[in-house]
Protein backbone atom coordinates (compact mmCIF):
# COMPACT_ATOMS: atom_id res chain seq x y z
CA UNK A 1 0.00 0.00 0.00
CA UNK A 2 1.27 3.64 -0.79
CA UNK A 3 1.93 5.82 1.50
CA UNK A 4 -0.14 8.99 1.77
CA UNK A 5 2.12 11.81 1.45
CA UNK A 6 0.88 14.95 3.56
CA UNK A 7 3.63 17.83 3.32
CA UNK A 8 5.02 19.19 0.06
CA UNK A 9 8.82 18.82 1.40
CA UNK A 10 10.47 15.81 2.78
CA UNK A 11 10.66 16.50 6.45
CA UNK A 12 12.74 14.29 8.58
CA UNK A 13 10.04 13.09 11.20
CA UNK A 14 9.51 9.68 12.84
CA UNK A 15 6.19 8.03 12.84
CA UNK A 16 6.51 8.48 17.02
CA UNK A 17 7.63 11.67 16.69
CA UNK A 18 4.79 12.84 14.34
CA UNK A 19 1.95 11.08 17.13
CA UNK A 20 3.37 13.56 19.57
CA UNK A 21 2.87 16.21 17.56
CA UNK A 22 -0.86 15.32 16.86
CA UNK A 23 -1.17 13.57 20.31
CA UNK A 24 -2.20 10.62 18.93
CA UNK A 25 -0.85 6.83 19.00
CA UNK A 26 1.97 5.29 16.06
CA UNK A 27 -1.16 3.05 15.62
CA UNK A 28 -3.29 5.67 14.26
CA UNK A 29 -0.89 7.57 12.44
CA UNK A 30 0.30 4.50 10.33
CA UNK A 31 -2.75 3.36 9.32
CA UNK A 32 -3.40 6.96 8.02
CA UNK A 33 -0.62 7.23 6.13
CA UNK A 34 -1.75 4.23 4.63
CA UNK A 35 -5.19 5.48 4.31
CA UNK A 36 -6.79 2.96 6.67
CA UNK A 37 -7.91 4.79 9.14
CA UNK A 38 -8.73 8.64 9.52
CA UNK A 39 -7.08 10.87 12.67
CA UNK A 40 -9.35 11.84 15.15
CA UNK A 41 -10.74 15.53 14.67
CA UNK A 42 -8.32 17.04 17.46
CA UNK A 43 -5.32 15.61 15.52
CA UNK A 44 -6.54 16.56 11.98
CA UNK A 45 -6.76 19.93 13.00
CA UNK A 46 -3.22 19.55 14.07
CA UNK A 47 -1.89 17.94 10.69
CA UNK A 48 -3.66 20.70 9.35
CA UNK A 49 -1.97 23.60 11.22
CA UNK A 50 1.47 21.60 10.90
CA UNK A 51 0.90 21.56 6.86
CA UNK A 52 0.30 24.89 6.69
CA UNK A 53 3.05 26.24 8.88
CA UNK A 54 5.28 23.66 6.79
CA UNK A 55 4.21 25.63 3.32
CA UNK A 56 5.29 28.22 4.91
CA UNK A 57 9.12 27.37 5.85
CA UNK A 58 11.37 30.06 3.99
CA UNK A 59 13.64 28.95 1.61
CA UNK A 60 16.06 31.60 3.11
CA UNK A 61 15.90 31.09 6.90
CA UNK A 62 18.18 32.24 9.34
CA UNK A 63 18.51 29.06 11.31
CA UNK A 64 19.72 26.91 7.81
CA UNK A 65 21.60 29.67 7.05
CA UNK A 66 23.71 29.47 10.83
CA UNK A 67 23.62 25.72 10.23
CA UNK A 68 24.85 25.91 6.55
CA UNK A 69 27.51 28.08 7.80
CA UNK A 70 28.91 26.38 10.95
CA UNK A 71 28.83 23.53 8.27
CA UNK A 72 31.22 25.09 6.02
CA UNK A 73 33.19 26.24 8.01
CA UNK A 74 33.79 22.62 9.58
CA UNK A 75 34.16 21.02 6.44
CA UNK A 76 37.22 23.28 5.66
CA UNK A 77 38.57 22.09 8.36
CA UNK A 78 38.38 18.57 7.73
CA UNK A 79 39.48 18.95 4.36
CA UNK A 80 42.55 21.36 5.34
CA UNK A 81 43.70 17.76 7.84
CA UNK A 82 42.51 15.05 5.06
CA UNK A 83 44.51 17.79 2.54
CA UNK A 84 47.61 17.21 4.78
CA UNK A 85 47.65 14.02 5.36
CA UNK A 86 47.21 13.62 1.74
CA UNK A 87 50.06 15.25 1.48
CA UNK A 88 52.49 13.12 4.15
CA UNK A 89 51.08 10.11 2.01
CA UNK A 90 52.20 11.50 -1.16
CA UNK A 91 55.48 12.50 0.18
CA UNK A 92 55.66 8.78 1.92
CA UNK A 93 55.07 7.34 -1.24
CA UNK A 94 57.57 9.67 -3.35
CA UNK A 95 60.04 8.39 -0.90
CA UNK A 96 59.20 4.70 -1.02
CA UNK A 97 59.09 4.77 -5.10
CA UNK A 98 62.42 6.84 -5.59
CA UNK A 99 63.77 4.13 -2.68
CA UNK A 100 62.15 0.97 -4.38
CA UNK A 101 63.87 2.60 -7.95
CA UNK A 102 67.59 3.00 -6.55
CA UNK A 103 67.25 -0.66 -5.41
CA UNK A 104 65.83 -1.81 -8.30
CA UNK A 105 68.68 -0.33 -10.39
CA UNK A 106 71.21 -1.33 -8.13
CA UNK A 107 70.25 -4.89 -8.35
CA UNK A 108 70.11 -4.76 -12.20
CA UNK A 109 74.08 -3.46 -11.78
CA UNK A 110 74.82 -6.08 -9.54
CA UNK A 111 73.51 -8.99 -12.12
CA UNK A 112 75.64 -7.07 -14.82
CA UNK A 113 78.39 -7.24 -12.35
CA UNK A 114 78.05 -10.67 -11.09
CA UNK A 115 77.48 -12.09 -14.71
CA UNK A 116 81.09 -10.13 -15.84
CA UNK A 117 82.97 -11.53 -13.11
CA UNK A 118 81.43 -14.80 -14.06
CA UNK A 119 82.69 -14.77 -17.83
CA UNK A 120 86.20 -13.66 -17.08
CA UNK A 121 89.43 -16.16 -18.09
CA UNK A 122 90.58 -15.57 -14.83
CA UNK A 123 87.29 -16.31 -12.79
CA UNK A 124 89.52 -19.09 -10.28
CA UNK A 125 90.47 -15.67 -9.45
CA UNK A 126 86.88 -14.94 -7.90
CA UNK A 127 85.20 -16.99 -5.31
CA UNK A 128 81.88 -19.15 -7.13
CA UNK A 129 80.55 -19.02 -3.80
CA UNK A 130 80.28 -15.61 -3.18
CA UNK A 131 79.27 -14.50 -6.36
CA UNK A 132 76.00 -17.10 -6.37
CA UNK A 133 75.42 -15.24 -2.73
CA UNK A 134 75.59 -12.08 -4.26
CA UNK A 135 73.64 -12.70 -7.36
CA UNK A 136 71.09 -14.30 -5.09
CA UNK A 137 70.59 -11.43 -2.80
CA UNK A 138 70.43 -9.84 -5.95
CA UNK A 139 67.78 -11.58 -7.26
CA UNK A 140 65.49 -11.21 -4.01
CA UNK A 141 65.40 -7.78 -4.50
CA UNK A 142 64.28 -7.34 -8.11
CA UNK A 143 61.68 -9.56 -6.55
CA UNK A 144 60.96 -7.02 -3.43
CA UNK A 145 61.18 -4.25 -5.97
CA UNK A 146 59.87 -5.62 -8.75
CA UNK A 147 58.37 -3.65 -11.71
CA UNK A 148 55.23 -4.70 -10.77
CA UNK A 149 55.79 -2.84 -7.31
CA UNK A 150 57.24 0.40 -8.83
CA UNK A 151 53.95 0.27 -11.19
CA UNK A 152 51.75 -0.11 -8.03
CA UNK A 153 53.78 2.63 -6.28
CA UNK A 154 53.59 5.16 -9.34
CA UNK A 155 49.71 4.50 -9.54
CA UNK A 156 48.94 5.46 -5.56
CA UNK A 157 51.47 8.07 -6.21
CA UNK A 158 49.25 9.12 -8.97
CA UNK A 159 45.89 8.54 -7.35
CA UNK A 160 47.39 10.87 -4.54
CA UNK A 161 47.82 14.02 -7.16
CA UNK A 162 44.55 13.48 -8.32
CA UNK A 163 42.78 13.13 -4.03
CA UNK A 164 44.68 16.49 -3.12
CA UNK A 165 43.70 17.81 -6.22
CA UNK A 166 39.87 17.28 -5.31
CA UNK A 167 40.32 18.18 -2.01
CA UNK A 168 42.24 21.85 -2.83
CA UNK A 169 39.35 22.28 -5.40
CA UNK A 170 36.28 21.29 -2.59
CA UNK A 171 38.30 23.98 -0.09
CA UNK A 172 38.01 26.76 -2.79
Amino acid sequence: MKKRSVFNKKLLITYDEMAMLLQTTRTQWSMFQIRQRSLPDKSMDRLVALVILSNSISVDSSSKKEEVLKQEATKKKLLEVDLKEVLYKQKKFERKLNQSKEKYEAAMNTLDFVEVVQTQKENDYFEAGALGIIKTNAIRTLKTHSLLKLTQLEIKLASLQLEKELIEKAIE
